[in-house]
């Protein structure tokens, strides 16, 4: 039993050993399996960690790329802005220069088109020459022949030229004879119109009524500086009269002096003869010396007779014999015609001097001067005189006219002028019976 149970043990043990060899047989391929996948999985690691280093090289060298894009990034992109500022500051050069280049082309242009218009206008004047060379050329041709025709007829016509200049030196003669006739009629004119006026001033002088006033004595000193004496006035303020008066005055204070009362065509006249007689005698500048003429209304009494084809000349010739020292003139006209023909007044030199206005407030007549024109007037014509507090009382004594009513008539500013209004006034009987109703009824607001 012991035996058969040792048995039994052995036969087990024997079979846990031979489970056990073949456990380790298993084992050992299993090791061997193992060893051969260990190995195996180690080359494979190998591979992995060789990998795995050239990844890390592959990843350093992708780093190191990294960064050195980073780097030209940075770069590129500071650059753009850089180069944005120089482009920008290009563009705006290149603008100008364009601009600059618009301007230069605009002006070219408009010299071209300037020029293109001068060569069209010379290209016009080229045809137009050509056209007159044609006719001129023509006009030749035609006067060549008309020469040839005259050349047959030289010989006769050389018999009639003299002829004609002994016709011609007859004619000279009695030229001669003509002018030396017309320089004696002149003279004579001259005779008859200083004898003229020298009984005009005369009458004046014989007939007392004259009163000197501030117009007088301007008018004297406007002559004596300017040479000229321009009065003008309404109707009746005394202008013909202060005009023969400021004569009377010059020559009187210049005994060499010669005073004539004449029209523009009488002066015209009487130069032109004087001029003639010059020729003649070879005597130049003895022409219209030491004389002071008057036009007494220059232009016409009432209404213009001024021509300007006509009277310029003269009046052109006037102010030169005035400017050479020849001669003074007085000139009167009346407003009226004045303003009818006033271009002549502002354009010609003659008349640039200060005027006498006996119109304007300044050569007013006042009232003593009034009272001393009206008391000339009443001793002339009705040889009376004045007594204060009475009037004026003729010479046996009657009283013609009361002191209210000279005082009344003293006061009046008559529309056709004071003058005038106390002429009529004493000369007329029917306006002397009026009384100062006469001159209140034309009065003329001051």
């Amino acid at each position: 039993m012991l035996k058969e149970a040792q048995l039994a043990k052995h036969v087990v043990l024997d079979g846990s050993l031979t489970d056990m060899l073949l456990e380790l047989r298993s084992c050992k391929k299993s090791q061997q399996e193992l060893t051969e996948m260990i190995n195996t999985h180690q080359s494979a690691i190998d591979i992995l960690m060789s990998n795995k280093e050239e990844h890390e090289k592959k990843i350093h060298q992708v780093n190191v790329s990294h960064q050195k894009g980073e780097a030209k990034t940075q770069k590129l992109s500071t650059e753009p802005s850089v180069y944005k500022d120089e482009c920008t500051e290009k563009l705006e050069a290149c603008k100008n220069d364009i601009k600059k280049n618009e301007e230069i082309i605009k002006e070219l242009q408009d010299q071209s088109d300037k020029k293109q218009n001068k060569i069209a206008d010379l290209i016009l004047h080229i045809c137009k020459l050509e056209i007159k060379y044609e006719q001129h050329d023509k006009m030749l041709k035609e006067h060549d022949e008309h020469l040839a025709m005259l050349d047959g007829q030289g010989s006769k016509q050389g018999e009639q030229i003299a002829q004609q200049a002994e016709q011609l030196a007859q004619h000279c003669e009695q030229m001669a004879q003509q002018g030396e006739q017309m320089v004696q009629q002149g003279g004579n004119n001259q005779t008859r119109l200083e004898e003229d006026t020298r009984a005009l001033i005369e009458e004046d002088v014989r007939e007392g009524t004259f009163v000197s006033t501030k117009a007088v004595t301007d008018g004297l000193l406007l002559l004596k500086q300017n040479g000229v004496l321009l009065i003008t006035g309404y109707a009746g303020t005394g202008k013909s009269r202060i005009g023969r008066h400021v004569l009377h005055m010059f020559c009187t204070e210049n005994k060499s002096l010669k005073c004539i009362k004449l029209t523009l065509a009488e002066w015209d006249n009487m130069t032109n003869t004087k001029e003639k007689k010059d020729k003649l005698e070879d005597t130049m500048g003895s022409r219209a010396e030491n004389l002071v003429l008057l036009f007494d209304d220059i232009f016409g009494e009432t209404n213009s007779i001024y021509n300007r084809e006509k009277d310029t000349p003269i009046l052109d010739k006037v102010h030169a014999y005035v400017c050479k020292g020849n001669i003074k003139v007085i000139i009167t006209i009346r407003d009226t015609v004045k303003r009818q023909c006033q271009e002549v007044f502002d354009s010609n030199r003659l008349f640039k001097s200060d005027f006498i206005d006996l119109s304007s407030k300044k050569y007013l007549l006042s009232k003593e001067e009034k009272h001393t024109i009206l008391t000339k007037y009443m001793k002339t014509v009705h040889n009376s005189d004045f007594i204060e507090s009475k009037g004026y009382v003729d010479c046996k004594g009657d009283l013609v006219l009361k002191n209210d009513e000279v005082s009344n008539i003293t006061w009046e500013n008559p529309v056709k002028g004071f003058p005038l209004a106390v002429y009529q006034f004493v000369h007329n009987n029917k306006y002397f019976e009026l009384g100062s109703k006469f001159l209140t009824g034309q009065q003329k607001p001051c």
